[in-house]
């Protein structure tokens, strides 16, 4: 059987790139630019930067945000939540 959805599990566990910095930014690996993430199949905001450096600060204080270089997806969780114990569902759109 294909699968033909148009998003695809966002694989944990998740890691904080600088948890002192940015308690709520949380990351995965991720491969691909120019995706959308989902949380729960709720959308999440795009924050727009070049870099991470750029966007860390708007993605700490957003909550239901997200940005990615194409490398790690970088995200803020709705609620502010641990995203490796929230029981909720991560998906990621297919570019």
């Amino acid at each position: 059987m294909a699968d033909v959805r148009g998003f695809k599990p966002l694989a944990g566990p998740y890691a904080r790139p600088d948890a002192s910095a940015y308690p709520n930014v949380w990351a995965a690996a991720d491969t691909q630019r120019d995706v959308v993430l989902w949380e729960d199949r709720k959308w999440m905001n795009h924050v727009r930067g070049s870099t991470f450096d750029a966007v860390a600060a708007a993605l700490n204080s957003t909550p239901g945000s997200f940005w990615t270089d194409g490398v790690a997806m970088y995200f803020h969780p709705f609620g502010s939540t641990d995203p490796n114990a929230d029981g909720k569902v991560y998906e990621r759109s297919r570019n």
